[in-house]
Order: structure tokens, then sequence, then C-alpha cells
């Protein structure tokens, strides 16, 4: 029975670590009904998309699609997407407190440690929904990604995609409204 309930235990530890949630935020009080086109908007300050960029750039296209909308050029297009790629460095500080009290000894002991500032890059996906009659955001979705560095270009590849679908899996579907 031990066996059991030990196995249970370490199965919901594990399968709670998976994915990480996206922030969405959204107008309540945008009509999304009505949009059918979208286009896809980036632009980053090489003037180029990189590989990762790239990759990120068709699983929104592909995510939208899915999802019924059809990728038009900007001048028809009722919303578009954009997204961008923030990389911050973060720092971590770790302190330590402890007290203590021996047996043998009739003082305590105060401990305070400090140990070297951990610092670390946090690279963020950002994308947005934007209505281009106001240029104001209907839509946003965020997520921190990991670091892409030892994954094969296979492996980034759907590492990106699956994100992206984390992050527009709130987005309205048009499929839904079609059936409706």
């Amino acid at each position: 029975m031990l066996r059991y309930i030990f196995s249970f235990v370490l199965l919901f530890l594990l399968s709670g670590c998976s994915l990480k949630k996206a922030d969405v935020d959204f107008d309540p009080d945008f009509n999304t009904k009505r949009l059918i086109t979208f286009y896809m908007s980036y632009k980053n300050k090489e003037g180029y998309l990189g590989l990762n960029e790239r990759r990120i750039y068709d699983a929104l296209i592909r995510d939208m699609e899915s999802k019924g909308y059809q990728k038009v050029s900007n001048e028809k297009a009722d919303f578009y997407m954009t997204f961008l790629v923030q990389t911050k460095e973060k720092i971590r500080s770790d302190i330590t407190f402890g007290f203590g009290a021996g047996t043998f000894s009739r003082r305590g002991v105060v401990g305070f440690a400090t140990e070297p500032d951990l610092t670390y890059e946090e690279t963020t996906l950002f994308i947005n929904g934007v209505d281009p009659d106001t240029q104001k955001v209907f839509w946003s979705s965020s997520l921190s990604i990991d670091s892409l560095e030892s994954k094969t270009p296979q492996e980034r590849t759907e590492y990106l995609d699956k994100r992206v679908d984390i992050m527009l899996k709130e987005f309205p579907s048009r499929l839904d409204e079609e059936k409706k």
C-alpha cells in the first residue's frame, strides 16, 4: 500500500512542474467576433528575422490559422499580431539567517551568511493583438521561456511551437464562432 502512495505522490510532484502558465490580459470591451483576417507585424533592431524569431513568427501564423483566421496583407487586416522577445539580466541575492543553541554551553549562536549574487538572464516572449484602426492592444500574453542554447534546431522549433500554443490558448477562436 505504501508503495502505491509513494508512486502517486511522486507522479503528482513531477507532473506539476511540466509547463509554465502564460500571463494573459485582454480588453473585455473589444469585439473579437468581427475579426476574420490578421497580419503578422514584427520589426526588430536588426531589420531581419533571426532563426528563433522566424520559428516564433511561423508558429504564430500556424496557430492563428488553426483558429480560423486568415493571414492577409496589412491593408486588408482586421487586426495585427505582434511579438517581442525581451531578455533582461536579473540578480538573485541569497541571504540566510539561522539561530542555534548548544546543549553543552550556555551561549546561543546567531548565524548570518550571504552567498555571492547570482546573475542570470530571463527571456520573455510577448504576443499582442492590435486593432489597426486605433493602434491599441486588445489582447496580450507573456511567458518566460527557457534558454535554447543546448537544443537542436528541431527541438527549438518544437519548444517554441508549444510556448506559442500555450500563449494563444485563450485567444478567441473563429471556429467556435462559426459553429454557433
